[in-house]
């Protein structure tokens, strides 16, 4: 019931609410809060959607729900989640996630929608566990778009060659050494347009050439092979393509933005940085 008269105050009178907030300590009321983001006076594109099922925020709030049921299934694995012992832990972090999670399931549909190949490729680099990918990859599945899919990453712990003196001190405890390659493929073990490189980047894009590239998801925690991902795949970047660097904000990855700045200052694409810390380009 409080919560319920918090939202009505908040709503109707939303100066009050931060008042009422700020003398009672109070959290008041957020439309989202998550990955260092929160809104109070705007909502999320997935609330307050019209009845429609092919409305696009109803198709990336069945996606998110999809992967829920997958997970209480155990169908979908995270070994970044690994410490989590109760269900709704799981579904908490989607939800600090979301809005992240949404700007990758929206920029793939523009990815599909405006480039003119008719089998869409769509790259990341740096995979994880595989969140990310799922998003786009079902947006498309969604909208029975043809498309494949090519995931690269080491699915081990970072190499000191890469990283800058910054870079090192963040990631000192061997990060990401936990990740389980054999767990990654079973979550997409049904998807037979998914391929996986596994490798360092850059190197591992050699095993694969890719000709016309229509996404390209770039989320390698340092400045030097990021870099050295879109030095290879930029040309590669069909005409209304878009890159999303998941990186380019965040506080502990300056060097990366500098590095991406430097990168795209000759080039004609503008950086496009959202609150998140997400950044997009769309290639002109």
């Amino acid at each position: 019931m409080k919560k319920l008269i918090l939202w009505l105050i908040h709503s109707k009178l939303p100066m009050l609410g931060r008042i009422y907030a700020a003398i009672f300590n109070k959290k008041g009321y957020y439309t989202f809060s998550g990955w260092g983001l929160t809104t109070t006076s705007s909502y999320p594109p997935w609330v307050n959607t019209i009845k429609d099922k092919k409305n696009i925020h109803n198709i990336f709030l069945e996606i998110d729900q999809d992967l829920k049921e997958r997970i209480k299934n155990k169908k979908f694995f995270s070994t970044e989640n690994r410490h989590f012992t109760k269900l709704s832990e799981h579904y908490e972090r989607l939800e600090y996630l979301k809005w992240r999670h949404y700007i990758l399931f929206i920029t793939s549909l523009y990815a599909a929608q405006y480039t003119k190949s008719k089998n869409k490729t769509f790259v990341e680099c740096g995979v994880g566990d595989g969140f990310s990918a799922y998003y786009a990859i079902n947006a498309l599945k969604k909208k029975k778009i043809k498309f494949k899919c090519y995931l690269y990453d080491s699915w081990s712990s970072m190499k000191k060659k890469y990283l800058n003196q910054k870079e090192l001190r963040l990631f000192k405890d061997n990060k990401y050494d936990y990740l389980d390659f054999d767990l990654v493929k079973k979550n997409f073990k049904h998807d037979n347009n998914v391929n996986f490189i596994r490798g360092y980047l850059p190197q591992s894009l050699k095993l694969k050439k890719l000709k016309k590239i229509s996404w390209l998801s770039i989320d390698l925690n340092s400045a030097k092979p990021t870099v050295a991902v879109l030095d290879h795949l930029y040309k590669k970047i069909e005409k209304g393509g878009v890159i999303i660097l998941d990186d380019y904000g965040g506080s502990g990855y300056v060097e990366t933005k500098l590095a991406v700045d430097i990168f795209f200052r000759k080039k004609k694409s503008i950086v496009f940085q959202f609150p998140t810390g997400q950044a997009m380009i769309i290639k002109s």
